[in-house]
């Protein structure tokens, strides 16, 4: 069954099961409005009362990333020209990735038949009203024209560290450092590639990482009083954090100051606290697993996502495992990415290699690329730090898995299977979002595997609909690592 978030809208009991796509997670807080519009789950072309001739309105939403239809009028539009649809992107993560969504909250305009007419990626309450208008009227009175502007396809391009190094120079902030703007981005992924651009003699990618970490650490992103660094600011000078911290950030993080620990006492002692925070924040030693998130809250103790996921809580090990030594928390990272380890061997991948991206949910999602490459290359890493034979042994089911349902002729791989909705697109994706591109994984993992040639297929056969940036900077640095002929991590 395919799931996509809390069904409150009316649905057919005859409609397929396919079509249906993530359901609310029960123990996330109510953040409704009673003017919010009924949501259906429903992706497909519509069934019983609903109109089939109807675009859909796609709400990508989740607890600290909402609240775009407390307006009466909003709720009122969305409902009269829509048939509106709303997602959790952190439990379909695939949604997200297929229409572009890469914020919260986020909103996309879709033809009955599922394919895309436009979107709007964390656009603030005051101009939902404008969009839903502007729209409607477009494919009212234009919708032939609207039909013939096609997305923009995909070209194939190798990843070249060098291309993606020229968008980091033109990116950087020399004011308040950091990339682009004007929100600023934790962006780990980039601090890593400065991290192996350094290596190499790079000196003004080393000026980009110290200034850019000293920066972090002195701003108001970095929680002296609770712990954790929160996800983004909201102002170029980073004096403006959100209220969300995401296990992403706190483990891509670690990694960075656990190399830089010999560096700066600074750098050691904030990793250290990094590790700190996740244990006494994140941590359930109880089922052995990281919350996903957590978003503090006015007045009330912060809240904290209950479901954990396979991508976070693998994505964590590594970190933990290079950078926890370096930090004086060997023991503490250790015990952590063990038990998580464990959690992950025994509750998300399934006998055949399949790994699931929530398993405490009974519908969740399975074999998306990044899930099944961060968990295999924790298992590696796992492996490698004696954990256990078994963990190697997974790695290799997850890899076959992998290898029979996502590895296309060319080298790459798609990004997950197919689910039966009308209009869903076949991607490869090699851009990071909040986490890194899954075929960016993928030559990772078989970097670490002592396959090179199969690393440098994979990224020779990039599929973009725009040049190389800041998102393919995971890619870079294991293009990077292959050139040099170096191992990850």
């Amino acid at each position: 069954m395919m799931l996509l978030v809390a069904c409150s809208g009316p649905s057919s009991p005859d409609a397929p099961d396919s079509a249906t796509i993530v359901k609310q997670n029960p123990a996330q807080p109510a953040r409704t409005f009673a003017s919010e519009p009924e949501w259906s789950s429903r992706l497909d072309s519509g069934t019983g009362s609903v109109d089939s001739r109807q675009a859909v309105l796609l709400y990508a939403s989740a607890p600290g990333c909402g609240g775009l239809f407390a307006d009466d009028v909003a709720a009122t539009l969305a409902t009269r020209y829509y048939r509106p649809v709303r997602f959790d992107p952190f439990h379909r993560p695939d949604v997200a990735r297929q229409y572009g969504l890469a914020g919260c909250p986020a909103l996309a305009v879709l033809w009955p038949d599922g394919s895309l007419i436009a979107r709007a990626v964390d656009i603030p309450a005051r101009r939902v009203r404008e969009f839903l208008v502007r729209h409607h009227d477009h494919l009212q009175k234009r919708p032939e024209m609207i039909r013939r502007i096609s997305p923009a396809g995909r070209r194939r391009v190798a990843i070249h560290p060098a291309a993606v190094r020229h968008q980091l120079a033109a990116g950087f902030d020399s004011t308040y450092s950091g990339f682009g703007g004007p929100a600023k981005h934790i962006e780990a992924s980039v601090l890593l590639l400065l991290q192996e651009l350094r290596a190499g003699g790079d000196e003004r990618a080393g000026h980009w990482l110290t200034r850019t970490l000293d920066r972090i650490l002195a701003s108001q992103v970095w929680d002296r009083e609770q712990g954790g660094v929160f996800s983004y600011s909201h102002t170029p000078d980073w004096q403006s954090p959100s209220r969300e911290k995401d296990l992403v950030d706190q483990a891509g993080l670690i990694l960075v100051l656990g190399r830089e620990a010999r560096v700066s006492r600074n750098y050691q002692r904030a990793g250290q606290e990094l590790i700190d925070y996740i244990r006494k924040e994140l941590y359930q030693p109880d089922m052995g697993t990281f919350a996903s998130r957590q978003i503090l809250e006015a007045s009330r103790p912060p809240w904290t996502d209950p479901v954990p996921c396979s991508d976070r809580n693998a994505l964590t090990i590594p970190s933990l495992l290079v950078a926890g030594p370096a930090l004086g928390r060997s023991v503490s990272a250790r015990e952590m990415a063990f038990a998580t380890g464990r959690w992950l061997l025994e509750h998300a991948v399934e006998p055949d290699g399949a790994v699931k991206h929530c398993p405490s949910d009974d519908s969740t999602v399975e074999g998306l690329l990044v899930d099944q490459m961060l968990v295999a290359l924790a298992f590696t890493a796992l492996a490698q730090y004696g954990a256990g034979a078994d963990f190697r042994n997974a790695a290799d089911d997850v890899k076959g898995w992998t290898e029979r349902h996502l590895e296309s002729e060319s080298g790459s791989f798609i990004d997950g299977p197919s689910p039966d909705l009308n209009g869903w697109r076949e991607l490869r994706t090699f851009e990071d979002d909040l986490l890194p591109g899954g075929n960016a994984l993928a030559a990772e993992f078989y970097l670490m595997e002592q396959d090179r040639e199969q690393a440098a297929r994979i990224l020779a056969d990039a599929r973009l609909e725009s040049g190389l940036g800041r998102a393919h900077a995971w890619a870079a640095r294991i293009a990077l690592l292959l050139e040099r002929g170096s191992g990850s991590q």
